[in-house]
């Protein structure tokens, strides 16, 4: 399996990751979920109310199947920016 470069179009930079996008594998997408989470999970050490990466996080778990964590995660990020996406 090929691995998935920076200019791939499913990949942009943090917040933006599309693991829908087309022609992804299932281990792709779980591939960039699990590097979202990562990523996510650093931002927060930086800034625990950094509500774009909470958002992030929320999303890559729920990709995972970690829904209570998402739910969490997600509830967060809109208690700290209810007006962001």
């Amino acid at each position: 399996m090929a691995s998935l470069s920076a200019t791939h179009p499913a990949i942009r930079i943090f917040g933006t990751v599309r693991p829908d996008a087309p022609l992804v594998t299932l281990s792709q997408r779980t591939m960039i979920s699990v590097t979202m989470n990562d990523a996510a999970s650093v931002a927060l050490q930086m800034d625990s109310k950094n509500a774009a990466a909470l958002k992030v996080l929320g999303v890559s778990a729920f990709k995972l199947g970690s829904r209570d964590d998402a739910i969490a995660s997600l509830k967060e990020a809109v208690a700290l920016s209810p007006e962001s996406e």
